[in-house]
């Protein structure tokens, strides 16, 4: 209803492409007609929002109507979404008024506030580890890190003022690998409202989460810790070297410069035996103008170890993918975080999205983006091949339509590779 509704407003525009200096035009040359017709383009722009945050919450089967948690969440992203359409309206003020290049200077907390939104509502929809682990028996993947570190956007130095430009942070890359492998869960910050994007939480009083964390480690597939500066993440790393078979074991190091240096050194301490960085694959120079100028930031470096607590190094790189357009540094955490999982034997492919398959096809079905993502590469190159004629947007729409209605188990018998994981793995 909304795309008919916008379809309809849009009439008028004949040859003319930009839509916001067609509300100035109108809106100069005539109010009576000019208002009307921008608050009908908001109320179909609205209801275009309601369906697409809608249709995501059913894929991900948000129980919307019997949880007030997931319409918090609901309306948060609504709200986000309108708070991020003031921009383009800040653009066209700019444009038409005599002040030139004053309204972008609000373009930067309008925008932090509209993604910051967003992503809170989003924090809203997810489940704690409780119900995870109810529905995924396979042992977990457990990941250990300071409160001080959550939402951290790998982003250098003063840069991180535009942290909210960046969509995802360094948790839920990891989350998105590893999850294949089991379901990656975390300690959630004490008294926390909604927790954090990223890895399944689970809580405890301050006086029994030793005890459960040394629990989860015994039952882990695999545990991942960050090092960190606080006594609490020493305790836990303290804990894996006892408690955790070597093999089973991922250290990460994100932090730069001398810092990095300090926690392989007491990290070495505590294994007997010296650990320093080598050198990267990326020359010294090459990175500095890669971070333009800016010092704090290093690509991550990750740590396994065989059966004799004999460390290899996998330092992040420069690496290229489709993921980059989620986080720029996601391809090189994943080509890393892969080469060790796989001398683990624990190398499997990433789960990916129902909902993501709805968004391509909505957007760029025309042009068969959802075939490609599903696998089906036949049937997307021929989609591309003939987007000229418009017969794959009318497909895609199908497509979309019955990616939408799938339960679970059909869009799964329909694509085997995204099942959630295989029965012979749900036995802990």
């Amino acid at each position: 209803m909304g795309f008919v509704g916008l379809y309809a407003l849009c009439l008028p525009l004949e040859d003319e492409t930009n839509v916001f200096a067609f509300f100035a035009r109108i809106l100069e040359d005539d109010p009576a007609l000019g208002l009307p017709w921008i608050l009908g383009f908001l109320i179909g722009s609205n209801i275009c929002l309601f369906g697409f945050f809608l249709v995501l919450a059913g894929l991900k089967e948000l129980p919307l109507k019997g949880s007030s948690r997931a319409r918090t969440g609901f309306r948060m992203k609504m709200l986000g979404a309108n708070v991020m359409a003031v921009m383009f309206w800040l653009i066209v003020v700019d444009d038409y008024s005599g002040q030139k290049h004053v309204a972008y200077l609000a373009l930067p907390p309008v925008a932090w506030l509209g993604v910051a939104l967003i992503r809170r509502g989003f924090r809203f929809d997810a489940i704690s580890a409780a119900e995870v682990l109810s529905e995924d028996r396979r042992p977990p993947v457990v990941y250990l890190r300071s409160f001080r570190q959550d939402d951290d956007r790998l982003l250098p130095g003063v840069m991180r003022i535009f942290a909210f430009y960046v969509a995802m942070n360094f948790e839920q890359i990891l989350t998105a690998i590893l999850s294949p492998i089991g379901p990656v869960v975390a300690i959630g910050r004490p008294a926390e409202e909604v927790p954090e994007l990223g890895a399944a939480r689970m809580y405890f009083p301050n006086d029994e989460w030793r005890e459960q964390i040394g629990a989860f480690m015994a039952r882990a597939r695999l545990v991942v810790i960050r090092m960190g500066t606080t006594d609490n993440v020493w305790w836990e790393i303290e804990e894996a070297i006892r408690t955790v078979d070597p093999t089973r074991l991922i250290v990460v190091a994100v932090e730069s410069g001398k810092q990095r240096a300090q926690l392989l050194s007491r990290l070495g301490e505590l294994l007997g035996r010296p650990l320093q960085e080598p050198q990267g694959r990326v020359p010294e120079w090459l990175m500095r103008a890669l971070n333009l100028g800016f010092k704090g930031y290093e690509p991550p470096v990750f740590l396994a170890f065989s059966s004799r607590w004999e460390p290899r190094y996998e330092r992040c790189g420069i690496r290229w993918g489709a993921s980059a357009l989620e986080h720029p540094a996601w391809p090189s955490i994943e080509y890393a975080l892969r080469r060790i999982l796989r001398t683990m034997g624990l190398n499997e492919h990433r789960r990916k999205s129902r909902g993501t398959a709805f968004a391509l096809g909505l957007l760029l079905g025309w042009a068969g983006g959802h075939c490609f993502y599903l696998g089906q590469r036949r049937r997307g190159w021929t989609y591309l091949l003939l987007c000229w004629t418009m017969v794959p947007a009318f497909l895609s729409v199908r497509d979309t339509w019955r990616i939408t209605l799938a339960t679970r188990e059909e869009f799964e018998l329909r694509y085997p590779g995204f099942g959630a994981f295989p029965a012979t793995a749900r036995s802990v």
